[in-house]
């Protein structure tokens, strides 16, 4: 139950930590554009993850 909670948390810090690199990634002209897209498919993947964890906790503490 807590490890399941701390994996919630985890991936949460994870998040917003890629959301602040997004945002202050160094906007050179190449390499702009791909590095946004790379971090915009892992930031998706981990918001995916994020909800079924907090799904996954959610029916662990409703449905002991």
């Amino acid at each position: 139950m807590e490890s399941l909670t701390n994996a919630a948390l985890t991936v949460a810090l994870i998040m917003c930590f890629l959301v602040a690199c997004s945002l202050f990634l160094p906007y050179s002209r190449n390499g702009r554009t791909k590095a946004q897209q790379i971090v915009k498919l892992i930031g998706l993947a981990l918001f995916v993850v994020t909800c079924v964890s907090v799904g996954l906790l959610c029916i662990t503490v409703c449905f002991p």
